[in-house]
């Protein structure tokens, strides 16, 4: 798996969010966007979920809610 540009944080967040699951992909985006990002798109539940537990950087919510941010601002 190639992470080109995308910057990896101190791993706490990977290591949370893999937790017993072991979902490897879905703990690398959830570290990736805690490191790099303030906010993560995403339909998944389960990882939008786990990612505002542990993450204190990057709030994750799905498209409908970040519609209603954006039009929040505008």
């Amino acid at each position: 798996m190639e992470l080109d540009d995308a910057m990896l944080g101190e791993g706490e967040v990977y290591e949370q969010h893999k937790g017993v699951s072991m979902k490897f992909r879905d703990a690398l985006i959830a570290d990736v966007a805690d490191s790099d990002c303030d906010f993560l798109i995403t339909n998944d539940e389960r990882c939008k979920k786990r990612l505002n537990e542990f993450s204190q950087k990057c709030k994750a919510m799905n498209f409908n809610e970040f519609k209603k941010l954006l039009n929040g601002i505008v």
